[in-house]
C-alpha cells in the first residue's frame, strides 16, 4: 500500500509506503508518480518513507517495465527513509543500480529534508504539507 502526493507543490513529492506493497501497487504509484513529475515543469525530488513498509516485490524484471517513470526528465533525487527490512533494501538497491537514480538513503526524515535543503536551498518549506507527515513531529524545517 502506498500514499503520494506533493509534500511541496511541484517540487518535492512524499510517497509513504506502508504494509505489504504489491507489484500492482509499485505499477500505480510509478503512474501516479509520473503525473506529479508531468505537471511540475522542472525537476523535482521523490521522498520515499520506506519505514512501515513490509515487503517490495521482488520481481524486478516485470518491475522495470513499470519503472520507466524513473528515466523521467524531471526526476531529481530520489530519497529514501528508513526501512530495516533487508528484502526491501536489497530491492531498493537493485533498483538504482538498473535505473542509474540519483539516490540516498538516510535514517531519519530530519535528515531527509537537511539533505535536499542542501541541495537546493531555495525549496519553500513554508509551503510544505506538513500533514502528511503523521510520524514526524518534531522537525526542523530550514524556513527562511
Amino acid at each position: 500500500m502506498y500514499s503520494l502526493d506533493w509534500l511541496i507543490p511541484n517540487k518535492v513529492a512524499y510517497a509513504r509506503v506502508y504494509g505489504r506493497h504489491t507489484l500492482e501497487d509499485m505499477e500505480r504509484s510509478n503512474a501516479d508518480f509520473k503525473i506529479l513529475l508531468d505537471a511540475a515543469g522542472g525537476p523535482a525530488h521523490l521522498i520515499m518513507d520506506m519505514r512501515a513498509a513490509e515487503n517490495l516485490p521482488i520481481q524486478i524484471k516485470r518491475g522495470q517495465e513499470s519503472l520507466e517513470v524513473a528515466k523521467h526528465p524531471n526526476l531529481g533525487w530520489v530519497v529514501s527513509v528508513g526501512s530495516t527490512n533487508e528484502i526491501v533494501k536489497y530491492v531498493g538497491i537493485m533498483l538504482v543500480k538498473v535505473f542509474r537514480l540519483r539516490f540516498r538513503r538516510l535514517n531519519s526524515m530530519q535528515e531527509v529534508i537537511d539533505f535536499l535543503h542542501s541541495l537546493d536551498p531555495n525549496l519553500n518549506w513554508s509551503a510544505a504539507r506538513l500533514e502528511l507527515l503523521v510520524n514526524d513531529a518534531e522537525l526542523r524545517f530550514p524556513f527562511a
